[in-house]
């Protein structure tokens, strides 16, 4: 268990840079799309979920003959308060 753990979260530093690269080129879009969706979370010390949201932003100017890639970009919070949104300037 301990081995694949570590696998893991060397793997996802790895990819971190990339992650934050595609969160920039959404950000910069002259349109942003962006959808919630409810998941459980557990909720440590109460033996009970709470509802956290996986949310995701979606660049793509096609429609509008943009020139960009269209691309998505996924973070999670565990509420669905408005500051979450309002922090991705």
């Amino acid at each position: 268990g301990g081995k694949l753990l570590g696998v893991l979260l060397a793997g996802t530093a790895l990819l971190e840079p990339l992650a934050d690269a595609i969160g920039r080129h959404v950000r910069r879009g002259l349109a942003l799309f962006a959808d919630g969706t409810p998941v459980k979370m557990l909720s440590p010390g109460n033996k009970r979920t709470r509802t956290a949201r996986a949310w995701a932003y979606v660049r793509d100017e096609r429609p509008w003959n943009g020139q960009a890639p269209p691309c998505a970009w996924y973070q999670f919070t565990i509420d669905r308060k408005g500051d979450h949104p309002a922090a991705l300037k």
